[in-house]
């Protein structure tokens, strides 16, 4: 049996995660460039600021995460079966979403609000876009947007979500 959602959903995963090429080297190598200060996600199951799930950032503020200063949902969003490919299980598209909740530490706001977001913005388009070969069953053709809700006042915090939506075809033959 194959779990659709996951086979897109784990793909990203792994490209976000690379100790060499994800978005932990992207950002620490970035930082400086975009005026931004570096921080790093941990990956790992036990992580306090990765979910794998559509999480709501007020719930997860209610809950033991806390953002230092991102909290990161991986989740898969839609599937269409297309029957693309005949006599196969399923031969569609399998959309894949990330949230990025990012924090800043202080109450009054910081000049320069702009320069964290614009790097996960454009860490994420390379992340998605570098020249990779995804696993087998798996295409990617390009289809990523990628954006920032308003800066707003959290409860102790100024935060922004940024967004992420990747496109994939899937191809599951039958067994």
């Amino acid at each position: 049996m194959s779990i659709i959602s996951a086979i897109a959903r784990d793909a990203v995963y792994v490209r976000l995660a690379d100790p060499a090429n994800g978005l932990n080297p992207l950002v620490a190598s970035w930082s400086a460039a975009y005026g931004a200060t570096p921080f790093a996600v941990d990956w790992t199951a036990t992580s306090p600021n990765f979910f794998i799930g559509n999480l709501d950032l007020g719930d997860l503020l209610e809950s033991a995460a806390r953002p230092n200063p991102v909290l990161v949902c991986l989740y898969g969003e839609a599937l269409m079966n297309q029957n693309r490919v005949k006599f196969s299980k399923f031969a569609g598209s399998a959309n894949v979403g990330l949230k990025i909740y990012y924090t800043w530490p202080h109450r009054e706001p910081a000049h320069n609000m702009e320069a964290p977001i614009d790097l996960l913005k454009d860490a994420l388009v390379e992340i998605f876009n570098r020249a990779a070969a995804w696993p087998a069953h798996l295409s990617y053709n390009g289809e990523v947007s990628v954006s920032a809700s308003p800066i707003g006042r959290g409860a102790q915090h100024w935060q922004c979500l940024v967004q992420a939506q990747a496109a994939f075809q899937v191809t599951i033959y039958q067994s």
